[in-house]
């Protein structure tokens, strides 16, 4: 496992005190699988709470060519950086399934995290976690093939996004190949063609659309 990435228990520990922190405020809408999500006017002054499903922040070239790089579901708190920045939404941010979502102004934002440390010390470990997947991200790419990228992505995946089953860790969402492409800066057929291979060596299995890493810890 990528020792710059944290364990699952983290996730199982900050998502709810999240989602317990803002259940009574901000306002609740809804949108589909592929919507864009717009900060774009009050960029300064809210935050946004996942209730239910996953989305993405991504760049994209003068090409059009996109690069995912985090991927964020129920429980995380986005657009919370560029408040404290006090500076526009530098990524594209995109709802990868049909998601909830709880937009709270920035002083709302602030007087909660005042209430109990508990709420504080929960949106730093949610920071922290962000810094380490991109750390892995940075350190993959440096020092790592395609085949060992794709797998290390998958291990990520699977303890951030992921249910435990008796052969390993189940990826919760049903992410295309366009997907994996889009997360590693590679084409459809390279993805392709190194998922085959991780399922022959028995690292992956699929089931009904979704992957499951074996035996992960």
């Amino acid at each position: 496992m990528n020792t710059f990435f944290p364990s699952k228990a983290i996730y199982n520990s900050y998502r709810p005190v999240l989602l317990k922190a803002f259940s009574q405020s901000g306002a609740k809408f809804t949108l589909p699988k592929g919507a864009l999500i717009s900060c774009d006017e009050g960029t300064n002054n809210y935050v946004y709470l996942i209730c239910s499903g996953c989305i993405s922040h991504s760049f994209v070239d003068e090409n059009g060519n996109v690069r995912i790089l985090l991927l964020l579901s129920t429980g995380d708190v986005f657009g919370e950086i560029t408040l404290l920045q006090e500076d526009e939404d530098k990524v594209i941010t995109t709802a990868i399934t049909p998601v909830i979502l709880k937009r709270i102004n920035k002083i709302e934002f602030f007087d909660i995290l005042k209430i109990n440390p508990a709420y504080t010390k929960a949106i730093m470990q949610l920071h922290s976690t962000k810094i380490r997947i991109l750390m892995a991200q940075i350190k993959d790419t440096a020092y790592c093939n395609i085949s060992q990228r794709l797998y290390n992505l998958l291990l990520r995946l699977a303890h951030q996004h992921g249910t435990s089953v008796p052969s390993g860790i189940r990826i919760k969402y049903p992410f295309t190949h366009e997907d994996f492409s889009q997360m590693l800066g590679s084409t459809r057929s390279t993805i392709t063609r190194e998922l085959s291979k991780l399922e022959k060596e028995g690292k992956i299995c699929k089931v009904h659309r979704h992957i499951i890493v074996m035996h992960c810890k």
